[in-house]
């Protein structure tokens, strides 16, 4: 319930208004008319499928996006449970950009529809319970970025100069690598140095406290986590980079980031040398 709330703040914020730009507004329904709750509504660019302004309906399956520039758009609208639609809009659009009703057919297993089903489709944000799922691939980074950089692209998670993290409103105290601590309760470890061409999936989520899964005993604390899902090609074997560069004379700057994961083992080579003051890396504030 509180992500829901979280989201509704967010999204839900009066702005506004500016020339050139546009709210836009509609419902999603089941078949039958009856609205669905907690839908994702992702406006993507349609040259490439990344993502422009992201929305969750609401109880009344309503949602709305502000501030969409004039141009060509899809909508994407995904549910579990529901075949995923996608709908061309065109800003501006007729009905004051009010879509009115879409409708997701069921999607109910052993049976079949008689349009072309889009397989391997991914949906850039979705609610899964109570975590709030990013799908990395639909967030443009440059090639030689971190995790820190791509999580500056996610609607709702902010990071400070610092690399210090907010999600949902609140500060992460905790980066995990598919569920397992990475090095040290230190979230900079993880997204200052794997790479983010190396992650699939990033899922925000309040956790139980570790005494609590500890006794079994809720205790009522949680720590703001992120928990970062490796693509399959790097959830078992080595990946890195090593840089190099020189400048004015007698000045340099050398880096190396190696990983080793197994299914049950992490393993990290992380090593620095230049003489122009520069720190690359956290690790418990070099305990």
């Amino acid at each position: 319930m509180k992500l829901y709330l979280w989201i509704a703040l967010l999204l839900l914020a009066t702005i506004p208004a500016r020339a050139g730009l546009h709210k836009m507004t509609g419902r999603v329904t089941d078949s039958s008319g009856t609205a669905i709750d907690g839908a994702s509504v992702s406006l993507l660019y349609p040259a490439d499928s990344t993502l422009a302004f992201f929305a969750i309906s609401n109880p009344s399956g309503g949602f709305s996006i502000n501030d969409a520039k004039e141009g060509t758009y899809v909508l994407q609208i995904a549910m579990m449970g529901y075949y995923t639609e996608y709908v061309r809009v065109d800003l501006p659009a007729a009905n004051n950009n009010n879509l009115g009703a879409i409708s997701l057919k069921q999607n109910i297993p052993g049976t079949l529809l008689s349009e072309v089903i889009i397989s391997g489709e991914k949906v850039p944000v979705r609610v899964l319970g109570d975590t709030l799922e990013y799908n990395a691939g639909s967030y443009k980074v440059k090639p030689d970025a971190m995790v820190e950089d791509l999580l500056r692209k996610l609607p709702g998670v902010q990071v400070d100069n610092e690399g210090n993290i907010k999600a949902m409103g609140k500060d992460v105290s905790r980066v995990l690598v598919d569920g397992k601590e990475f090095f040290g309760n230190d979230p900079k470890m993880a997204t200052r140095n794997l790479p983010a061409d190396a992650i699939d999936k990033i899922q925000a989520f309040e956790k139980k406290s570790d005494e609590s899964l500890f006794t079994g005993v809720d205790d009522g604390s949680r720590e703001q986590t992120l928990n970062l899902k490796l693509k399959d090609g790097k959830k078992t074997g080595y990946f890195g980079e090593a840089m190099g560069a020189l400048g004015t004379p007698d000045r340099y700057d050398a880096s190396l980031r190696a990983f080793k994961f197994r299914p049950k083992s992490q393993l990290a080579a992380l090593g620095m040398f230049n003489n122009i003051n520069k720190f690359g890396f956290s690790f418990g504030d070099y305990l």
